[in-house]
């Protein structure tokens, strides 16, 4: 084989180029840019910022014993496809695709918020989720649930493929409970780790504003009790 340097240079680059290289066990290989360029988004590679990747595993967790690191994985093991607008939790590993560094405490900073799933290959693939808490899985604690509620997206979540999660908006931090039954008269406590003393609003089940008793317990929690017995969420601001 002649020098590399007597090739001729090519500025025009495709993604069906090939590279010539060795994997880890020395063996000469051709890499295709499109392939080099896929790996670099399922693994972010490229080190973009206030994103996480993962790779979606179904029931059978990529052929292995348990649930793997840098993986999203639902609670009752999940389907091979599984749709966005279905989902009301998932479980994320504390390792990101590709890396050896936990992100729990970017975690945090998710808690409150919107975020972004979308898939690495085509981000018309996604869902807007709100992020209603995070909580480490007793059982694996190198994974952490997380409670969603659905806001919008298209498709879902395929066996095998790369998905990248990340916030929507740095603004204000909100939270929304699911439907509660609110007793009459018997306080309800809700914790909602939004660190300050936020504004409240109530809405029952047919959507009519009720007002209750706000107690703020402390920066994360409040209490609050109503004179009537009805089901409804509080929207926390």
């Amino acid at each position: 084989m002649a020098r590399i340097s007597t090739y001729t240079s090519d500025t025009s680059v495709e993604k069906t180029d090939r590279l010539i290289g060795s994997n880890l066990s020395g063996s000469t290989k051709n890499f295709a840019i499109e392939d080099i360029s896929a790996y670099l988004r399922a693994s972010n590679s490229a080190g973009v910022g206030g994103q996480l990747v993962y790779v979606y595993h179904d029931a059978n967790n990529g052929g292995n014993p348990g649930r793997q690191a840098g993986t999203i994985t639902l609670n009752n093991g999940g389907a091979n496809y599984v749709t966005f607008s279905s989902l009301t939790s998932i479980k994320v590993s504390k390792y990101p695709n590709g890396t050896v560094n936990s992100v729990t405490d970017f975690f945090g900073s998710l808690v409150g918020i919107k975020i972004i799933i979308s898939n690495t290959e085509n981000q018309n693939k996604y869902a807007v989720y709100f992020v209603n808490s995070i909580t480490q899985d007793a059982g694996n604690t190198n994974f952490y649930d997380f409670a969603l509620t659905f806001i919008s997206g298209n498709d879902g979540l395929q066996n095998l493929f790369s998905y990248s999660i990340a916030a929507v908006s740095s603004g204000d931090k909100n939270y929304t409970t699911s439907n509660i039954a609110f007793a009459a008269n018997i306080p309800t406590t809700i914790t909602h780790n939004l660190g300050k003393f936020p504004a409240v609003t109530v809405v029952d089940s047919a959507g009519t504003h009720v007002v209750g008793d706000v107690q703020h317990i402390n920066a994360n929690s409040l209490q609050i009790t109503f004179k009537t017995t009805f089901t409804g969420k509080l929207y926390v601001n």
